[in-house]
């Protein structure tokens, strides 16, 4: 697998999340813009899976979508449309990406009972969709649902707890407050 360079320049407008359960596993958002992001999941700092954040019309609540890997929806060439970003990925989960700050719910605490925490986000759709994702009926040897491999069972474990912010997120979270 190829690794992914980040440049410089961009390297500032990173945003990493480090599982609370699994600190192998991570989440790298690039391309900040009004609570949007696009990135990975990774295992081991090796991209897994591709990772969005962003903010839906109307309600305004956050979402993420992660989906399967494919280096070339890492090119963010302006020209390319969404769909064709992603023509080689399969959408494994999508859902509410929900803010926190230390253990207070940013989108509904009110500014007087607001106090500082760190920023962390909870996904809570992502467990179950990401365990049906894992192949089922699998060959002697070769893992799957019923028999994770240890990185299937890091990011399975990871993905049922908090993402916490271990840099340059504040531009990521929608509902947040320092």
């Amino acid at each position: 697998m190829s690794v992914i360079l980040i440049s410089s320049a961009s390297a500032e407008n990173l945003c990493t999340l480090t599982s609370e359960e699994d600190q192998e596993v991570t989440i790298t958002i690039d391309n900040p813009g009004s609570g949007y992001g696009f990135g990975t999941l990774n295992y081991k700092k090796v991209p897994s899976f591709l990772f969005e954040v962003g903010i839906s019309n109307g309600y305004g609540t956050q979402y993420y979508v992660l989906r399967t890997f494919s280096p070339d929806a890492l090119n963010m060439d302006s020209k390319k449309t969404h769909s064709e970003r992603f023509k080689n990925t399969k959408v494994l989960s999508s859902g509410r990406f929900v803010n926190f700050v230390g253990s207070q719910l940013a989108r509904v605490t009110s500014k007087k009972e607001r106090k500082s925490g760190k920023l962390k986000a909870l996904m809570p759709t992502l467990p179950e969709d990401y365990y049906y994702y894992l192949p089922n009926n699998v060959k002697k040897g070769e893992h799957g649902r019923f028999n994770l491999s240890t990185k299937m069972k890091a990011i399975l474990n990871a993905s049922e707890g908090f993402f916490i912010d271990s840099g340059g997120c504040d531009n990521f979270f929608a509902y947040g407050w320092q």
